[in-house]
């Protein structure tokens, strides 16, 4: 509960940086992840009931994800470390680091939908046992080529732990995210401006949740030496 507590406090302390990183980070990758899956929506809808558009909004998802936190991975990292300027360093370590998380992210992509075109089982666990390799990579200083084993050691230890930390801070976004989405509801039916609070919310709300997975995996590091 400390570590959640302790989320909490970057957050809020350093929450002007925070949102300048997820408005000029997440907030465009969102954009392109709706211009896309809409797209794909539009085309292949009348040919399957959109089964094409939910599998590529999922790709899409879990593509994005691993990019999308590696910001707030190293800023978590620089805060932590007393860094003199950790919101510059962060765009820089972005800059370094991006390409090599787009390609994690697509191997990763392709070993989970391979797992859940299996059954869904072995998709759910190829999930959680390598989610943790951008952590591991951005903490140890290591390419993310070196970092899967030992995410995946990780992973297999803390699995559970993994597991129940993903599904609690996530509900806990969605279901803050329903409420004021049920309550814009009542404001207006506008699809697009429903979109737009919708991408708002995730823009503001992502980054905590990747501190507090962040703040986890940095003492699991500490206890396990890794």
């Amino acid at each position: 509960m400390n570590l959640v507590a302790d989320g909490f406090r970057l957050y809020r302390e350093r929450f002007l940086s925070i949102l300048l990183l997820s408005f000029t980070i997440v907030f465009p990758i969102l954009i392109v992840h709706a211009l896309m899956t809409n797209y794909v929506y539009a085309v292949t809808s009348f040919l399957d009931g959109g089964v094409v558009g939910d599998f590529t909004n999922g790709m899409l998802v879990l593509l994005f994800l691993m990019i999308a936190q590696i910001p707030f991975i190293v800023f978590t990292r620089y805060e932590q470390e007393g860094s003199e300027h950790p919101l510059r360093s962060t765009y820089f370590a972005f800059t370094q680091r991006g390409f090599s998380a787009y390609l994690f992210a697509m191997v990763y992509c392709a070993l989970v939908v391979a797992g859940f075109a299996v059954f869904i089982i072995p998709g759910l666990i190829i999930m959680i046992l390598l989610f943790l390799t951008p952590y591991i990579s951005i903490l140890r200083d290591q390419p993310m080529r070196r970092s899967w084993k030992t995410a995946l050691r990780l992973g297999k230890k803390h699995f559970v732990r993994i597991f129940l930390l993903l599904v609690l801070v996530s509900l806990a976004e969605l279901i803050l995210e329903f409420g004021v989405l049920y309550g814009m509801s009542y404001v207006t039916t506008n699809y697009l401006i429903i979109l737009f609070t919708q991408m708002v919310l995730n823009t503001v709300l992502f980054p905590l949740v990747v501190i507090i997975i962040t703040m986890h995996v940095m003492d699991w590091k500490r206890k396990t030496w890794l």
